[in-house]
Parts: structure tokens; C-alpha cells; sequence
């Protein structure tokens, strides 16, 4: 789980921190650059940035890797890894072209964070959330942005529990059904 104690020995914070949430189409920004004196949230739709052009040029780049035929066995065992890179950082490219529009401190930005929300960390409370984000940006943020942020981080974790547990309530029911083709064992532990 993600510690908020990590981030206070950090000489080094951030200005812009991306939200990820893997079973939501929404993900958001965290914007404290100078420039952004509004709302230093947004919430943008993947769609936005998963679009045509995007899938057609990891295809191309995918393209290229599997046929680099230097040294055939050893591009094929690095292959997934390539792919891994690949993605994530055309990912973080087109977020930021999104975001260059509304903001030119973009292209000075050296330190960006990327908090995905996941697992354990959807547990945090409110009070562990703001720890965080006070310790990832500078601390002459004012601390109303910050909780302004928190609330709205905290709707987005709560539709990902939700989203989570809908995933697993299907998955059990396919799986009771026969009409899921995964496995699953169920047993009942006594109370000795």
C-alpha cells in the first residue's frame, strides 16, 4: 500500500499528479502549476485520450518492435516489457498534449506523479488522502485546493469500489452459472 510517509522525504514534489482508477473511464488530473489559478482538478474521460489516433500508432510502433529482426529470440523474450514501456508512455504523452492546451507550464515539468487507485489504498480515509496530497506538492499550496481535490478524489474511489465489486459479483455468479469459463472453489470453514 502506498504510504504517505514516503512522499514527506521527498526533496523533490510535484505540481501535477494523474489519478488512476482501473476500472473507471474517468481518471483526474491534480494541476498546482502557478498558471492554473482556478479549479486544480480536472476530470477528463479516457476516451479523450484513447482514441483512434492513439490505438493507431501503438499498432505501428507494435508493428516495428515485432519485427525487429536484429536479434530475433532476444526481441521476442523482451517483447512484453517493450510493450509495457511503449504504452505507458504514449499514455502519459497524450494526457499531457490534453493538458498543454489549458496550460504552457506543462513542457517545464520535470517531476509528475501517477497515483493509481487500486486495492488497499481505496481504503484510506479522508484525513490519509489529504496527508498525501499535502506531502506530493509544495507547501505553499493553499489548503483549501487541497481538500477541494480530496472530495473529489474520494467520490472517484468510491465509484471504483463499486465498480470492483460489481466486477466480482458478476464473476461469482458466472462462475455459480457454469456460464464463466474461470474457476472457482467454495467451502465452508467450521467453527471449532
Amino acid at each position: 500500500m502506498f504510504n504517505p510517509e514516503e512522499t514527506e522525504n521527498n526533496s523533490e514534489s510535484t505540481n501535477l499528479a494523474l489519478c488512476i482508477f482501473p476500472h473507471l473511464k474517468e481518471f483526474a488530473v491534480i494541476d498546482f502549476t502557478e498558471s492554473n489559478n482556478g479549479d486544480p482538478i480536472k476530470i477528463f474521460n479516457s476516451n479523450k485520450i484513447l482514441d483512434e489516433k492513439f490505438f493507431t500508432l501503438i499498432e505501428n510502433e507494435f508493428k516495428k518492435m515485432l519485427k525487429d529482426d536484429d536479434f530475433p529470440f532476444l526481441n521476442l523474450i523482451g517483447l512484453p516489457q517493450n510493450i509495457e514501456n511503449l504504452i505507458r508512455t504514449q499514455t502519459l504523452a497524450s494526457i499531457l498534449e490534453i493538458l498543454k492546451s489549458s496550460n504552457n507550464e506543462i513542457n517545464d515539468m520535470n517531476n509528475i506523479a501517477i497515483l493509481f487507485f487500486s486495492g488497499k489504498i481505496l481504503e484510506i480515509s479522508k484525513d490519509e488522502l489529504e496527508k498525501i496530497l499535502n506531502n506530493l506538492f509544495h507547501e505553499e499550496i493553499e489548503l483549501n485546493k487541497i481538500k477541494d481535490s480530496v472530495d473529489k478524489i474520494l467520490e472517484l474511489m468510491a465509484s471504483e469500489k463499486s465498480a470492483q465489486k460489481s466486477l466480482i459479483k458478476n464473476d461469482l455468479y458466472g462462475i455459480i452459472t457454469g456460464n464463466n469459463e474461470s474457476y472457482a472453489t467454495l467451502w465452508e470453514r467450521s467453527n471449532n
